[in-house]
């Protein structure tokens, strides 16, 4: 399915889009837990009919014509991406980046749309006997998470948890379990 046909059969659910692959797996699995329905877009995806509709990619571009709902960027953008994809947001929906994004903090500066803004710093963490120990307000968490890069982003993946009604206690349980996975 192209990202127009995506649109098309989604316009009437919550688009989330997940810009950058760090983090994609690591929600599906945490929406699983949760039992949180949704849908994930792919190209041989046929049919829509949860309340929310996942999309990931590393192409910003395409992503923007989804029109997103809910937005978590964990990757770098351009000028351009950071442009469109804030002129595409829906209205009323959450952008949720990394604050050390410089450019995205320009381009809302010049947008008229209007939407949530959730910059997110860099999640505290230390690695001690291959694991990943994530420093939180609940304590320290031992995570089997493989990537320093999925680490970096974990306040970003928690912030858009919240935007399906997981909050951070049940975040942090769903990824001290699927954490492993």
């Amino acid at each position: 399915m192209n990202i127009a046909d995506a649109f098309e059969k989604a316009q009437h659910k919550t688009r989330v889009l997940v810009a950058g692959n760090e983090v994609q797996q690591l929600l599906k699995n945490i929406l699983n837990f949760h039992g949180k329905n949704f849908d994930e877009i792919t190209e041989t995806s046929t049919d829509i009919g949860n309340d929310f509709a996942l999309y990931s990619t590393q192409d910003l571009i395409a992503g923007s014509d989804f029109r997103p709902n809910i937005a978590l960027i964990t990757t770098p953008v351009n000028a351009d991406e950071s442009q469109l994809l804030v002129s595409k947001m829906t209205s009323g929906g959450v952008l949720i980046y990394p604050e050390n994004h410089v450019i995205f903090s320009e381009a809302l500066q010049q947008t008229s749309n209007y939407f949530r803004q959730l910059p997110y710093s860099t999640s505290e963490y230390s690695q001690k006997d291959g694991y990943f120990i994530a420093k939180t307000s609940l304590g320290e968490l031992p995570l089997e998470i493989q990537k320093s890069d999925t680490m970096m982003h974990l306040e970003g993946l928690r912030l858009c948890c919240q935007q399906f009604g997981l909050m951070e206690e049940e975040f942090y349980e769903a990824l001290l379990a699927v954490s492993s996975m």
